[in-house]
């Protein structure tokens, strides 16, 4: 049988990105120092929550505009069952980015939120 180089190829980004996201993710992992005691800071923080859960939702709906771009359904075809674990993937890889850092929004809507919370509006 033959492998359709579609699919492939899209299972070989998938499994990059995959593998990116993880070895950047253990390079951010440290038991002690400033930036352990920054990052325990931060997750102890509601706004940071907040902020974060914001990005989250953000690059979810990228992911999810960026699938739609995949012609014939991508890996698992075109189907009700491949349009939800679409929406899971990209809700996967959204958690993944966000907590491998973000994209730089989470930053600036906590900014904000705390700029409203001290009536800085």
């Amino acid at each position: 049988m033959a492998t359709d180089p579609l699919f492939t190829s899209q299972t070989q980004s998938q499994a990059q990105l995959q593998t990116q996201l993880l070895a950047r993710m253990k390079g951010q992992q440290q038991t002690n120092g400033p930036a352990a005691r920054d990052a325990a800071a931060k997750l102890n923080d509601p706004t940071r929550a907040v902020a974060e859960d914001f990005e989250a939702v953000f690059l979810q709906n990228m992911f999810n505009a960026m699938f739609e771009t995949v012609e014939g359904g991508g890996t698992f075809g075109d189907s009700n069952a491949s349009e939800t674990w679409r929406g899971m993937l990209a809700e996967e890889y959204a958690k993944t980015v966000v907590k491998a850092g973000g994209i730089g929004i989470a930053e600036s809507v906590q900014s904000e939120l705390i700029a409203l919370q001290e009536g800085h509006f």
